[in-house]
């Protein structure tokens, strides 16, 4: 599966940063209505979390806050979309 193998690449690069084709893979499953397979890559979305949340303590406070706001404003997003 295309996912897990982008997941999986992820994982061993986290800043490698976004990539437009989790966002296809994404939809291609919201479009055929099925759930993503999270739970064959649990430990790779948890290391990219936690590289993630080490890169965020190493920002300064200005940088943190930009992205604090880029978080709620894609939540914020989310939300809607979801309404």
């Amino acid at each position: 599966m295309p996912g897990i193998a982008l997941m999986r690449a992820w994982a061993k690069a986290p800043d490698m940063g976004h990539e437009p084709r989790r966002v296809d893979i994404e939809a291609e499953y919201s479009l055929r209505g099925l759930k993503p397979p999270y739970e064959l890559v649990r430990a790779e979305m948890e290391a990219i979390t936690q590289a993630t949340a080490g890169a965020i303590e190493d920002m300064d406070e200005v940088d943190r806050e930009r992205i604090e706001n880029q978080i709620l404003s894609l939540r914020s997003g989310e939300k809607a979309q979801a309404n």
